[in-house]
């Protein structure tokens, strides 16, 4: 849920992923679905003191190797967690409940600018200084996020006295798992994410791969559609607040994973024309996702923090993320799979598939009654069984 995380995804790190996916020529990179990677996407930590290491990385400026891009990823994939979890929890001690929905905007509202920019930014500094150098910035930029959090000023909340130790925290996960399932807001959620988020993976993935295989895209048209698709983020992220208080969050959410089931729907029609068509299609495809990923956002964290405890959130936060992101990891190897097997455009069809799926739960769980609030028998409690 992405990019936020229990929302539709949306990376950060823009350098460091233009410096790994930069193609070195003109020519396409190997094509083949063994050359596809997926890096689960995450926010930038810019807004919380106890992440303040979460985005530093070393890379090997001299000799460096996929090993360590893939120690990079994974240490990063894991700090991220520990941000995300940090910040959900701690936005509704920074804002009064009433403000949640403006401060989710602003945040989606600077993450699209990063988003935007970092990737162009990302492509200039490759041409440059090289791509590990390029990797390097991106790393300090973590530094200068780290800094702004010195500003805050309201003073959080003391931590509660907890065990320490392997046990205690595979207790502290066994008695957190409740608080998720048992409530119908929040597991449904969940269930709307996890698939979400496996279906929007999975077409990112492919559609790479079909650019090249299907229709016979360069490297540099296919790095033009995927900008221009992009820009529609800040669209979204400006228009996010309207939609969700003129349609209701629920409704907003039937809307947003509508529109991405239909985004990747179109995305088979690609090859039924010349290189002209499939590169209208691609860029159209970018543009309607990423149109609903900050509205997706806004509506989903608005509703996690309404509808938990502020003491409760970071476990909530905590035990909803594995079965998110693990989404966004399944996605890409299932999209393979099903690809190699029967071809890309079964794989866009099970992506759309995934993001309608999504609208399922949300009818099921009776999440798209919801409007601005959490009814008060619906949020999460320690023994409530909804």
């Amino acid at each position: 849920m992405g990019d936020a995380p229990t929302g539709t995804h949306a990376p950060s790190g823009n350098l460091t992923l233009t410096a790994v996916l930069w193609p070195r020529s003109p020519s396409p990179s190997p094509s083949g679905r063994e050359a596809v990677a997926s890096v689960p996407p995450s926010d930038h930590p810019a807004h919380l003191r106890g992440t303040v290491w979460t985005g530093l990385r070393l890379p090997v400026l001299d000799r460096l190797t996929v090993p360590h891009l893939y120690l990079a990823a994974l240490l990063k994939g894991v700090f991220d967690v520990v941000f995300q979890i940090a910040y959900q929890a701690y936005m509704p001690q920074l804002l009064d409940r009433a403000d949640l929905v403006e401060g989710n905007v602003k945040t989606q509202l600077s993450r699209s600018l990063a988003l935007v920019a970092g990737r162009s930014a990302g492509g200039a500094l490759v041409g440059l200084i090289g791509a590990a150098r390029t990797v390097t910035a991106d790393a300090a930029s973590y530094l200068v996020a780290t800094a702004t959090l010195q500003f805050i000023r309201r003073p959080e909340s003391p931590p509660a006295t907890a065990e320490r130790g392997l046990s205690a925290a595979l207790k502290d996960i066994r008695d957190s798992m409740p608080l998720v399932l048992r409530n119908r807001v929040v597991r449904h959620l969940v269930l709307m994410a996890t698939f979400g988020n496996m279906g929007g993976s999975l077409a990112l993935a492919m559609v790479i791969v079909s650019a090249y295989e299907d229709l016979h895209l360069s490297a540099g048209q296919l790095g033009l559609a995927l900008s221009l698709g992009g820009v529609s983020v800040l669209i979204g992220a400006a228009l996010s607040q309207r939609i969700n208080e003129r349609l209701g969050m629920g409704r907003a959410l039937v809307l947003t994973h509508f529109v991405l089931a239909l985004a990747f729907g179109l995305l088979p029609t690609a090859v039924l024309g010349g290189t002209s068509l499939g590169f209208v299609i691609v860029v159209v495809s970018q543009a309607l996702s990423n149109f609903t990923m900050p509205v997706t956002n806004v509506a989903v964290m608005t509703l996690i923090q309404k509808a938990t405890p502020s003491d409760m959130l970071g476990r909530v936060t905590g035990v909803a993320l594995p079965f998110v992101w693990g989404a966004n990891a399944l996605g890409p190897v299932m999209g393979s799979a099903i690809a190699a097997a029967m071809g890309n455009v079964v794989a866009f069809l099970l992506s759309s598939l995934l993001a309608g799926t999504a609208v399922v739960w949300i009818v099921v769980g009776a999440l798209h009654r919801l409007t601005d609030e959490v009814p008060e028998q619906l949020r999460v409690t320690v023994s409530a069984r909804t």
